[in-house]
């Protein structure tokens, strides 16, 4: 999977975390899930392994979950299924874990891209506020990518400049998340977009790592669904990929290839 290495912090990195976790303890050797018989299904939604971390069942009512965003050790996990059932009777409450100083960064991150999912935009000067501040948690941790992005989800791109500087970081989940992040800074006529693609159209065309240009053109296709004009960009980057030496890489550039200059064809007259 592109992303798998630059999952914000939402539901994805704790299903990684806890397909890890299931790994180690396991057995010594590696299990291939996606194999029947081994417990768990490759056709299983991330839905439904929160729904079993959360000791819940497929048919929790919204209730239930709610409920869980009070349990610390269950709260972010539960802030994923609500945004994910798009439980909207769950505001307020995600405002309060977002405004709530001794709760950990990460809950009220997550909190806070609940709430942009659900609509609420209450959540923006808290997030600034913890972004820009020059001493606080934030500015040691590789999570600011993640706050920068969900700012400009929001509609602020003001530390589009700190997300670019991380393209350059030496460290690798540092640049994964500032390719990923990128892609949120999206609109259909501020510059900034503009900037953005020309950036990731650069790192998916020649970057020396093939994941690193996968990344890119995630981000990209993200920008062109504000932006549809930048399609072109992500069929150049796909053409610069079809011989990529990484198999996994090369094989998904060529199907999207397809997919997009068959968009591009005109509709055929019927006969």
């Amino acid at each position: 999977m592109f992303m798998e290495l630059q999952k914000k912090i939402n539901v994805a990195f704790f299903i990684c975390a806890l397909l890890a976790n299931a790994l180690a303890t396991e057995t010594s050797a590696r299990t291939d899930y996606s194999v029947k018989g081994h417990g768990r299904s490759s056709e299983e939604s991330p839905e439904m392994m929160i729904l079993r971390e959360l000791g819940l069942s497929e048919n929790a009512d919204d209730t239930e979950i709610l409920a869980l965003l009070d349990v610390p050790g269950k709260r972010v996990l539960a802030t994923s299924l609500v945004e994910r059932r798009r439980i909207v009777a769950g505001i307020p409450k995600l405002i309060s874990i977002v405004d709530d100083n001794t709760e950990t960064i990460s809950a009220r991150i997550t909190a806070a891209e609940a709430l942009c999912t659900l609509g609420d935009k209450t959540w923006l000067p808290t997030i600034k506020a913890i972004v820009t501040d020059p001493n606080g948690q934030l500015s040691r941790s590789s999570l600011k990518y993640n706050a920068a992005g969900l700012l400009a989800r929001g509609g602020d791109f003001s530390q589009y400049d700190m997300v670019v500087k991380g393209l350059s970081d030496e460290k690798d989940f540092v640049r994964s998340a500032a390719i990923h992040e990128l892609g949120k800074f999206a609109h259909p006529t501020d510059p900034v977009t503009d900037s953005a693609a020309a950036l990731l159209s650069n790192i998916a065309k020649s970057d020396k790592t093939p994941r690193f240009r996968a990344y890119a053109i995630e981000s990209l296709e993200n920008l062109a669904k504000a932006k549809p004009e930048l399609k072109q960009k992500i069929i150049e980057a796909l053409e610069a990929n079809v011989d990529c030496a990484d198999k996994s890489v090369r094989r998904i550039c060529e199907v999207k290839l397809m997919m997009y200059k068959k968009q591009s064809e005109p509709n055929k007259p019927s006969k």
